[in-house]
Order: C-alpha cells, then structure tokens, then sequence
C-alpha cells in the first residue's frame, strides 16, 4: 500500500525494466524509482492521486508512461531528464510541478495532451523539449503556459485546440480539433445493415435457384 522514498533508487540492473504498480498503492515516495537507467515502462495503478516529486528521475530510457484518470498531480520533477518519452497523455492531470519533464539535454518529445481540467503547469516543466511539434489542448489557456516551455520555440508548435477552448488560445498557432462526427457511427451501421440484407437475398437467389434446378 505505500513505497518509501528513495525505496528502488538506483536500480539500474539489465532485468529491471518493468515498472507496474499496483492499485493497492495509495502512496509513493519522493525519488522511490529515481535513477533506474533501465526501465523502458511504467504503469501506475488506480490508488494514485499523485506521482511524488522526483518520483522517476533520469529513467533516461523510458518510453512509456500509463498516467490513470485518478492522478490529478505531478510533482515537482516527476519525470526529470526522462529524455526518452515522445508522447505524454495529461488528460486528467490538474496540476503539474516545476521541471516535472524537465530535459537536462534535448529530449525526444514530440506531442503532449492537456486535458481539460488543467489549471497550472510549474516552471521548466517541458524544459529543452526542442522537438515538440504538437499539443493537444481542451483546456482554456492559463498564465503559466509559456514559463513551462524555456528553450522551446512555441511558434513551430502547433496547438489543436477543441471548439469550446480554440478563442483562449488565439495568441498561438492553432488549429481546430477535428472529431469524428457522431453521424459516421450511425452511416457505418447502415452500410452494415444494408450489406447484410444484400447477402441474405443473395444466399436466397441461390438456394431457390438450386432448389429449381434440383427439381
């Protein structure tokens, strides 16, 4: 139900790159997986609210975070220098601490989610992510936006915004966010629906047709 602070720091070995943390954890500690060279993966389970500061500094190879819906904070330095990671998924994130994605060098980041209940992201906290291109936005713009994003040039970042939050972020290059129309599922399921008919009435045409000739 709860790991200690600094509990696997350091656990660099070749076998440890696996992280999955089970919903019976309520709480973690400041840097528990801090250092682990190795992990390529983590996945955090449903008794989280919070990933703790400097929770996961310099996993350098991780690659893939499973954020669930109940985390709602980032703590300062999170994923510090985790230079690996190309896509983070905020969706339910309100808040995120100072340098939580930091990059010490260039990272490989390249697309992020803001959710809608995003209210603040720290300072530094996409720091040196000089290879973002794209965010996906559905929360309204806040004041602490651009500190996040220092060695960044957010004029090539392109911010695909839903239609209810696309006016607060009319300063940047935006784009709408295209969804598929709820109209398509119905269209697909007429085309089902009217190809299913056709092939019953051939399997008819068929079988009287063999009837006959039987006949």
């Amino acid at each position: 139900v709860f790991i200690g602070e600094s509990a696997f720091s350091g656990c660099d070995g070749k076998a440890f790159t696996r992280v999955t943390i089970p919903d019976s954890v309520s709480v973690g500690g400041r840097g528990a997986f801090g250092k682990c060279s190795s992990i390529t993966n983590v996945s955090l389970g449903r008794g989280l609210t919070e990933v703790p500061a400097y929770c996961f500094t310099d996993c350098v190879r991780l690659t893939e975070i499973g954020i669930p819906t109940n985390v709602v904070f980032l703590g300062e330095g999170a994923f510090y220098n985790c230079v690996g990671l190309q896509y983070v998924d905020l969706n339910n994130v309100e808040r995120v601490g100072e340098k939580a994605f930091f990059a010490e060098s260039a990272s490989v980041l390249e697309f992020i989610v803001f959710g809608e209940n995003l209210k603040e992201i720290g300072a530094g906290a996409f720091a040196n992510s000089s290879k973002l291109t794209e965010i996906e936005v559905h929360c309204s713009h806040f004041s602490s936006f651009e500190a996040a994003f220092p060695n960044v040039d957010l004029d090539k970042v392109t911010l695909y915004a839903s239609d209810d939050v696309m006016k607060s972020w009319n300063s940047y290059n935006v784009e709408p966010l295209e969804e598929k129309p709820e109209e398509d599922d119905g269209r697909l399921l007429l085309c089902v629906e009217i190809g299913l008919v056709v092939m019953f009435v051939i399997i008819g045409f068929v079988s009287l047709r063999m009837r006959t000739r039987s006949d």
